[in-house]
């Protein structure tokens, strides 16, 4: 039904090149009829501040080492992953903790595996937060570990709010996230790959910082929410032109 439905479209916008290549691919639909428009954010909206504000909240001191999420609690976002590595980081990171911002079906499955894997004393679950974006602030790393995605928000809002990132190789994200330089990659479902990743930033501050602020500007440069709503716009007003001119031959040979 899915591929039925693409094909009867005029345009159809995917939020990265990876997206596009698998529409073609597996659902058939024509290249030409794709664009490709990333999703953008307000850079000024996550601004670096109110760390120990956000850190009060969640009730974690300024020393902790916190790396977080925020997202929906589902098998998708493979926080089951983070939980997994959450012991092997522990090991070599003093004063750690983990953060899980959202809510979603896999909660109390999450719950058990951090009791199974003796970590729940680190762990936060927070459920959902309307102020998500705020707590952000209190992040020294935003992770996103996920088995398949488009181009996720969350990425962009840690990255505007100067946040070094750790994220799977998948779908869209390495299209935002340049690894070495704004964070890291590690490949889907490699528990020891994720927490290397994440000793490895932990372990080096300048490290972050630098990636933190490249990213930053990467968002602000590539991802913005103007230049995604403007091109945007620009879809509808391509795709009315065609379908006016259409209409207009038809009502010629009637």
């Amino acid at each position: 039904m899915e591929s039925l439905t693409l094909r009867t479209l005029h345009r159809i916008i995917a939020v990265s090149p990876e997206l596009k290549e698998n529409l073609v691919a597996s659902k058939g639909v024509a290249p030409e009829r794709i664009c490709v428009i990333p999703n953008g954010v307000e850079v000024e909206e996550f601004r670096s501040g109110f760390k120990e504000e956000s850190r009060q909240a969640l009730e974690i001191s300024c020393g902790a080492r916190v790396v977080g999420m925020a997202a929906r609690l589902h098998a998708q976002k493979g926080a089951d992953l983070l939980i997994r590595a959450a012991p092997i980081i522990r090991s070599r990171v003093e004063n750690l903790r983990i953060v899980l911002i959202g809510d979603g079906p896999e909660r109390p499955a999450l719950v058990r595996l951090a009791r199974n894997q003796r970590v729940s004393d680190i762990v936060t679950f927070t459920g959902y937060r309307a102020d998500a974006r705020r707590l952000l602030c209190a992040f020294d790393i935003v992770v996103l570990p996920s088995r398949h995605e488009g181009l996720p928000f969350t990425l962009l809002e840690g990255m505007a709010g100067g946040k070094p990132v750790v994220a799977a190789n998948v779908g869209g994200i390495p299209s935002v996230v340049v690894d070495g330089v704004t964070g890291l990659l590690f490949p889907s479902e490699d528990v020891a790959g994720l927490a290397a990743a994440l000793i490895k930033l932990l372990d080096d501050p300048a490290v972050r910082q630098r990636m933190g602020e490249a990213g930053r500007e990467r968002v602000k440069i590539h991802f913005s929410e103007q230049a995604m709503l403007e091109r945007t716009l620009s879809v509808y007003g391509s795709a009315g032109d065609e379908l006016s001119l259409s209409d207009g031959r038809r009502r010629d040979r009637t």
